[in-house]
């Protein structure tokens, strides 16, 4: 199977970039869709190396990068080297711990995996008792799945950085702008994270859109602090780009990470950015993917050692059809039809929507500032902004901790106990904070 690279919610959009792109990264024109194919970027490797030798690597490459903290440096061969070869010296070379292609996510035809699913409706009763005049809060129907307003009563999350590692975020969005910290854009190597897509926006509101202020949801720990990265974007990114952003976040307070995004294709290089973090007490959290339905190919880096994985469920209690499923899933949470925060100024799915209304599933919702969207992407930050919670009131827990606490507390949904498709079953904030 061909590998793939997606933003697991159900799109990603090709719209300008803005900055200077990453060497070898080139804005791209396509439309609206769920997956990316994941070549890598031309004359571009990835080399794992040894301290103290990137003098001695410098002699035999030319550095395009140097990630000093996880002793990665991206480099291309010399001119008239061939890429090749190039790779098999560094391989053969002991002080080299390993030696990859920079991993592309690149956008493939639009429209390619916009999918219809009849799984019923995602509106709620008004969540009686919950409190706040937040105006889409009635229509937030997983608030009442993972019990959000009796785990409020012992936290909102105070305390705690969230760093969400995606498209970037809207900075002035009147929801979201009080919790945001000052960012990055590992992408194009600036400090400029604003989304040019939506993804990141949305991805971010989730986890901490404001409580009570008149406007928009609520997100599932609205008193963390977003710390937005942006990692990904309209010409794709890459495992320098995405490794990168993970190793900034962990070195910037973050307690939690959440990773809507995966590939097909293991990048040894975000593997080790994960290891870093979770050596640094930082709780990862990932999507399990949206090809369940399309030969469920085993995904990255949610499949990673350590890491929470995340699968979809309807209002229903079931899985998505299109969740990915594997026995690395760690647990599942609400993923169809989420409201949330969306850019307050025109992206491309917004112009998309307008021009192409009926090619969008019937519960996704696309409009400036906020959007109802479906994806594992959506279900990942739903479990992280419950891990904020643990960590807020558990600051001492271990990621191990976190995860098998969520595991342990989940409400066990499919086949009695662990399952591939549920994992240990819905997360559940309250219980999980008992």
């Amino acid at each position: 199977m061909k590998s793939q690279v997606v933003l697991l919610g159900g799109f990603i959009i090709a719209v300008a970039g803005c900055g200077s792109p990453q060497p070898g990264l080139a804005p791209t024109h396509s439309n609206a869709v769920d997956s990316l194919e994941a070549t890598a970027v031309p004359g571009q490797l990835l080399v794992g190396y040894r301290s103290g030798n990137v003098t001695k690597l410098a002699r035999r490459a030319r550095i395009l990068g140097h990630n000093p903290t996880l002793e990665i440096v991206l480099v291309a061969p010399n001119p008239g080297d061939n890429l090749e070869k190039l790779k098999a010296d560094l391989a053969s070379d002991p002080s080299v711990s390993f030696v990859e292609e920079n991993l592309l996510f690149r956008l493939p035809r639009p429209t390619a995996a916009i999918r219809q699913f009849s799984g019923g409706s995602s509106r709620n009763k008004p969540l009686i008792g919950l409190g706040g005049n937040d105006p889409l809060l009635e229509q937030q129907w997983h608030h009442p799945k993972i019990n959000t307003m009796q785990a409020w009563r012992v936290t909102k999350g105070q305390g705690v950085t969230v760093a969400v590692v995606d498209s970037g975020v809207d900075l002035g969005h009147p929801d979201l702008r009080s919790n945001l910290l000052n960012g990055t854009n590992t992408l194009e190597n600036n400090n400029d994270p604003r989304d040019d897509n939506g993804h990141g926006t949305h991805v971010a509101g989730i986890v901490a859109s404001i409580f009570s202020n008149g406007i928009g949801g609520v997100g599932v720990a609205p008193e963390v602090k977003i710390l937005p990265i942006r990692a990904l974007g309209d010409a794709g990114g890459s495992a320098q780009s995405v490794s990168t952003a993970i190793q900034w976040a962990t070195d910037h307070g973050t307690a939690v990470i959440n990773l809507s995004l995966g590939t097909t294709k293991r990048s040894k290089a975000i593997a080790s950015a994960i290891r870093y973090a979770l050596a640094k007490g930082v709780v990862v959290v990932a999507a399990m993917g949206n090809s369940g339905d399309q030969g469920n190919p085993k995904q990255y880096p949610a499949s990673e050692p350590g890491v929470i994985a995340v699968g979809a469920l309807d209002p229903q209690d079931k899985v998505t059809p299109w969740s990915d499923y594997g026995d690395w899933a760690a647990v599942a949470a609400p993923g169809y039809g989420i409201w949330s925060t969306f850019p307050t100024y025109e992206v491309s799915l917004t112009r998309f929507a307008k021009e192409h209304p009926d090619a969008l599933p019937p519960e996704d919702k696309i409009q400036l500032n906020y959007a109802a969207l479906s994806g594992t992407s959506q279900a990942a930050p739903i479990v992280s902004g419950i891990a904020a919670l643990l960590r807020a009131a558990n600051p001492q827990m271990s990621p191990q901790q976190v995860r098998d606490k969520l595991m342990k507390t989940a409400k066990d949904l499919g086949p009695v106990g662990f399952d591939p498709h549920y994992g240990a079953g819905m997360a559940d904030a309250v219980l999980a904070l008992q």
